[in-house]
């Protein structure tokens, strides 16, 4: 079945989840989250949102439980992408299971919609600027799901209110539940290893690593970073960062040519 396409999904109820205290009682700030929380939980039944999902990793493939999480997005028929510091690298036994648009413990596609991981490449030993990589999915989801388009990015876009980030943050909904920061600016962009840092003050949380930063181009979802963390570097303001560049348009160029 066809989904339909919105430049903003369809904002889901919020759960308060149990907040962080510290022992003297005080609440535990969300690192990243910047001057107030402005971001939104949402409903994943509208593309782009339903191609954007959660990735389970396991360091260790017998192991019973996953070791961690992040957000990875379709890019082609058979390939996602994330973070790089996403992917066990340093593991000769991982895995790694994406299931697209995530909800509340299972795809909102049904059952078939999740693949297993079959291989990974992308900067294993990256600065923020090139933290990305490419996995290939043994199920070309993409195929019935579509996927994003991709661009690199251009300075002359700075401070155009007009990207959005969608992930799973831990804490919102323990990342059993998307959330979203719509309309906000690139703010600035570094070079940094072999791609670029951009810079936003959008609101990000840990399992968000490996979202896609993505605006409208003609009526196509393009990607142009995929988010890497946080910066609070001393006498500047605190700050989260995707990595783009022609690096990731290399990278995601590689991934649609080489896993078709």
């Amino acid at each position: 079945d066809w989904v339909a396409v919105a430049p903003t999904p369809v904002l889901a109820p919020v759960v308060e989840p149990t907040r962080l205290v510290r022992r003297n009682g005080a609440k535990v700030r969300p690192e990243w989250v910047i001057e107030g929380d402005g971001r939104s939980a949402y409903y994943p039944n509208a593309y782009p949102f339903s191609v954007v999902g959660r990735i389970f990793v396991w360091t260790d493939a017998a192991a019973p439980n996953w070791t961690w999480w992040g957000t990875a997005s379709l890019i082609g028929a058979r390939s996602i992408l994330t973070a790089s510091h996403v992917v066990p690298w340093g593991s000769a036994n991982w895995k790694a299971l994406f299931v697209p648009a995530f909800y509340d413990g299972a795809s909102i596609h049904g059952a078939w919609a999740a693949s297993w991981v079959t291989g990974a490449h992308g900067y294993s030993s990256h600065a923020q600027g090139d933290d990305m990589a490419v996995m290939r999915l043994d199920v070309a989801l993409g195929s019935s799901l579509g996927w994003f388009g991709f661009r690199t990015y251009n300075p002359g876009w700075e401070d155009q209110s007009v990207w959005t980030l969608p992930g799973y943050p831990w804490d919102k909904d323990g990342g059993n539940r998307p959330w979203l920061f719509l309309n906000f600016p690139i703010i600035d962009d570094d070079n940094d290893g072999a791609g670029v840092e951009l810079e936003y003050r959008a609101d990000t949380e840990g399992g968000q690593s490996g979202a896609p930063v993505f605006g409208w181009f003609g009526g196509s979802p393009d990607i142009v970073g995929t988010h890497s963390g946080g910066e609070d570097n001393f006498g500047e303001p605190r700050q989260n960062v995707a990595a783009g560049g022609n690096a990731l348009t290399n990278l995601l160029h590689w991934a649609r040519n080489t896993w078709p």
